[in-house]
């Protein structure tokens, strides 16, 4: 029992919001599990896996706690067309926008084999969510490199640019999709998310074309580790209104 007092007292200054979130029962549940372990928690009213010793509930809690709004507030809560979430993680974003927009299809894309798993896991119960497996790209070709640059499980890349791209880093191949090869019109776009460590500077650079025409594009931009991912997004929104969001994202609005 005192182990236990210790870690709690060691954990609790570190995030309050996570205890006042999850409850007593889960927060106990999740401190005392064995790192790798997989716990099922309900966060704000989704049932959601996660694993122990990974970024996954913090990402969890924020994902389902509003961090979608601002960009969301661009568009008709009745929008009937598709969203899509490209680095699906574990898929709470395309929860939240699937809650956002009820009547919307969203198509979350996610790389990584261990984090997909996870992701299906975790979207099995929302009929309006399809996911892909696979990495968005702005330049046509069948696969891409996956590269684990040391940052977990929410920082691998398909960025050759990226700072912690080596070769001893690469994983694997994965399916390579531009915003065309998604099985929908792009017209159908209301709304892209990207935040795919980096990889943003690729399809910002060479997809405008595609990406010219969906009205919401919120990215993440990863600027400290691929260089020029910022003037890349402010080159491609010259005409559109950009708005500064939390954080790294940024969300550009078709006019």
């Amino acid at each position: 029992m005192n182990i236990l007092l210790l870690r709690i007292a060691a954990y609790f200054p570190k995030d309050i919001r996570v205890w006042r979130t999850v409850g007593s029962v889960q927060f106990l549940r999740h401190l005392v599990a064995r790192k790798g372990s997989i716990l099922r928690m309900t966060i704000h009213g989704e049932a959601i896996s996660i694993r122990k010793g990974s970024p996954d509930l913090r990402v969890a809690l924020t994902s389902l706690n509003g961090e979608f709004d601002l960009p969301a507030s661009f568009l008709s809560r009745e929008f009937e067309g598709v969203i899509v979430d490209a680095g699906g993680y574990i898929g709470t974003a395309a929860i939240a926008f699937s809650k956002l927009f009820p009547k919307s299809q969203v198509i979350t894309v996610e790389p990584s084999l261990s984090n997909i798993e996870i992701l299906r896991e975790n979207v099995s119960g929302h009929r309006r969510i399809q996911v892909i497996h696979g990495a968005l790209v702005g330049v046509q070709r069948p696969t891409v490199s996956l590269y684990n640059p040391g940052l977990r499980e929410w920082g691998f890349t398909t960025s050759e640019n990226h700072k912690g791209s080596e070769s001893t880093n690469r994983m694997y191949e994965v399916p390579a999709l531009r915003v065309s090869d998604l099985g929908v019109d792009v017209a159908e776009i209301g709304l892209l998310k990207m935040d795919i460590e980096g990889g943003e500077f690729e399809i910002l650079t060479h997809d405008r074309e595609n990406l010219s025409s969906i009205r919401v594009i919120v990215a993440e931009l990863h600027e400290r580790y691929v260089v020029g991912c910022k003037k890349t997004f402010s080159d491609f929104s010259q005409n559109r209104t950009v708005v500064k969001g939390s954080g790294e994202k940024f969300v550009s609005v078709a006019a």
